[in-house]
């Protein structure tokens, strides 16, 4: 799973394992919730926002 949320910001920008990410933020565990929000969704936030399969994640989080 490490290696996974290492590889998060990669995976939110591609047409599938965007999903990955988004089942992360929907299922998983605080600890890696908190590190996605904190490490990729904060830093990256516009940059997400601009990317077609990344954006999908944002607004999952706004709606979460």
């Amino acid at each position: 799973m490490n290696s996974l949320l290492e590889r998060s910001f990669e995976l939110t920008q591609r047409e599938y394992s965007n999903y990955i990410v988004q089942h992360i933020l929907e299922k998983g565990k605080a600890n890696q919730k908190e590190y996605l929000l904190e490490e990729i969704i904060k830093k990256h936030f516009i940059e997400l926002c601009k990317n077609q399969f990344a954006r999908l994640i944002t607004i999952l989080i706004i709606v979460m």
